[in-house]
């Protein structure tokens, strides 16, 4: 039986062809792409990565955050301009009187910023800096009498910090919550503790005084059981617009609240306006004097029985006085001073018991045109 020789010559396959001119062009331009992408990518992660300029920023950035929040809550901006800041912020501690917070930086570069805190030892709350400046933004409201009168108050604090080894500025501005008033004197009691040891604006004296030591046996629940009389002190000359506001209670028949007021007067002509609310067995009646060689009413209401919101805006610039109860306009009327002025004093007094104060505000402070 003969073999077949099988034949497993490999059979040679036809040569390939080599790429086109447009596909090696495509092929460029695609890896061109790619790399240009690759390399953005690397330059971008070199940017992120943290250097010491960005780190010293961060760490400021950082430091001002935290005392944004801080100058945010501020009842009273008591200085701010140039390198400084000194104002109060509410009550921490639990003894109804606002905290003292000031800060500070000395102009020398590297220095850090330095915070007080109710005139304690001082403390550096930022690292180096370089620059450290404050301003403010503020706005022009109108007490609504006739005239009107003009305040300011503060809506915004502005920081800008330079931190030492940088060349990117810090800005910060930060609204204020409550708008404090720029005022020449704020008095202000709830009574919830004695008038006479708060002292608002921090200024080493209370805004109140007695001509007795204070009974606090007489605070209840916020209000005071007035059994004597309450002054505002440091008024100095009442020439510039003021307002007087207190909400009291007469919880008993024939009781009167007085305010009585010397102001835009010569020591001598003692011109006084003179605001009463006193109760009768169905109501109670709010009456409005001034006194200027004699006694003349110039504003009274009816109101029923009850706490009662009074509010007086004065304006010694044209001697105008107006009343308002409970945020409703009585009347406005000259209260003809007929001197210069030399002095003025606000005093809050009562007649008979069982008098009830709820609060006293007093502002002093502003213009009218």
């Amino acid at each position: 039986m003969q073999l077949r020789r099988l034949n497993i010559t490999p059979t040679l396959s036809r040569s390939r062809r080599a790429f086109s001119l447009i596909e090696l062009i495509t092929a460029l331009a695609i890896s061109s792409i790619i790399v240009a992408a690759l390399g953005s990518a690397v330059m971008i992660a070199s940017a992120s990565m943290p250097t010491a300029e960005s780190e010293l920023a961060d760490a400021v950035g950082t430091d001002i955050d935290w005392l944004s929040i801080e100058m945010s809550e501020a009842l009273f901006v008591k200085a701010a301009g140039g390198a400084a800041l000194s104002l109060t912020i509410p009550d921490r501690d639990g003894d109804f009187q606002p905290e003292l917070v000031e800060y500070a930086w000395d102009g020398i570069t590297g220095s850090p910023l330095i915070r007080n805190y109710n005139n304690g030892p001082d403390e550096a709350v930022t690292g180096a800096l370089d620059d450290f400046s404050v301003t403010t933004d503020s706005s022009i409201y109108t007490v609504g009498v006739s005239p009107d009168i003009m305040r300011e108050r503060v809506d915004a604090i502005n920081l800008k910090v330079m931190p030492s080894g940088s060349t990117r500025p810090i800005g910060r501005s930060i609204s204020l919550a409550n708008r404090p008033h720029n005022l020449t004197v704020w008095a202000r009691t709830d009574f919830d503790a004695d008038p006479t040891l708060i002292d608002r604006d921090r200024s080493g004296q209370s805004e109140w005084s007695t001509t007795t030591p204070f009974d606090e046996t007489t605070l209840e629940q916020g209000w005071w059981r007035a059994d004597k009389n309450l002054t505002v002190n440091n008024l100095g000359m009442l020439d510039t617009p003021f307002t007087v506001a207190k909400r009291v209670n007469l919880d008993a028949y024939d009781l009167t609240s007085v305010i009585e007021i010397v102001c835009d007067v010569d020591a001598a002509k003692g011109a006084m306006l003179y605001l009463s609310v006193w109760s009768s067995d169905s109501d109670q009646t709010i009456s409005l004097k001034h006194r200027s060689r004699g006694w003349t009413e110039i504003a009274k209401t009816i109101e029923p029985l009850g706490p009662v919101d009074v509010t007086l805006a004065v304006e010694p610039k044209s001697d105008t006085v107006t009343l308002f109860v409970n945020d409703k306009l009585i009347n406005a009327s000259t209260y003809n001073s007929n001197s210069a002025a030399t002095f003025g004093s606000i005093e809050f007094s009562k007649i008979g018991a069982y008098v009830l104060i709820d609060s006293i505000d007093v502002r002093v402070g502003g213009t009218s045109p």
